[in-house]
């Protein structure tokens, strides 16, 4: 892979493609992500789905993985888990615990077929323009019965100035993910939406603003990121431990502001 040891402890590729992904994006969500109910929810759910299928081999390399802070709550799930990500939030993961991070983007690894045990993409492909051709270079890298765990923000309607500042190239529904992953050739074991509140205050104060002009920068992230107080919290916080227990069953929700999926590279008949 042609990888050189920094000085820090991690590893880094001499040569490092651009991403589509803003340049602070990986320090901003830093500081926030430990508090922000958005990032734990999302881990909770993955770590329930993990649990139910999990990988094969006992690792998952952790593509854009951005802080590490998924990566270090697989890593502690027991779990042995690579983080690869091309910004600063290597050096960030790595500071965190995250044993294994290379700082290289995907690309920059040439991988052969069949080295990689299973593969998490938590909100990544919908960074990448040509997702199909993506997949298809997971699909050819990771061995057969092993695993992609995905996660992506859900519903073309929903799109709003925070995608496009996010440097987001679309949103996706299940259906549209499932026909991806089949031409990729893999085969489902799981998908469903989560965050089922958010679909709403997502469109009513991002993609209406956004679509009358009134949108036009981020929004307060930690506020954002921060369930409201009282009551109406409270209803949030048992509506987000629900949606852990239903995916810790392999129960379906209907509709939700994200997706997770698990795929799978089927052994050869």
């Amino acid at each position: 892979m042609g990888l050189r040891e920094t000085t820090q402890g991690f590893w880094q590729s001499p040569h490092i493609k651009p991403v589509s992904y803003p340049i602070e994006g990986n320090a901003e969500y830093a500081e926030l992500e430990e508090e922000s109910f958005w990032f734990c929810h999302r881990n909770a759910c993955i770590l329930a789905v993990l649990n139910r299928f999990p990988p094969q081999a006992g690792q998952i390399w952790d593509v854009g993985g951005g802080n590490g802070f998924v990566a270090l709550a697989i890593q502690k799930s027991g779990i042995k888990v690579t983080l690869v990500e091309p910004g600063l939030g290597a050096k960030t993961a790595f500071q965190r615990g995250v044993r294994s991070v290379i700082q290289a983007s995907f690309d920059d690894l040439k991988l052969k077929p069949g080295f990689l045990p299973s593969v998490g993409l938590f909100d990544v492909i919908e960074h990448i323009q040509d997702d199909l051709r993506f997949l298809q270079k997971i699909f050819d890298v990771i061995e057969p019965n092993e695993r992609v765990y995905l996660t992506v923000p859900a519903y073309k309607i929903l799109w709003s100035v925070e995608d496009k500042q996010a440097q987001h190239f679309r949103r996706y529904t299940i259906k549209r993910l499932k026909k991806l992953f089949a031409q990729s050739g893999f085969v489902i074991d799981f998908s469903t939406y989560f965050f089922s509140f958010l679909p709403f205050p997502v469109f009513f104060f991002r993609t209406i603003l956004t679509l009358l002009g009134r949108k036009k920068h981020f929004v307060d992230h930690e506020k954002a990121h921060s369930l409201p107080s009282g009551i109406v919290g409270i209803f949030l916080k048992t509506l987000l431990d629900w949606e852990v227990r239903l995916l810790s069953k392999a129960r379906k929700i209907p509709f939700g502001g994200s997706i997770i999926l698990v795929a799978r590279k089927a052994k050869k008949l």
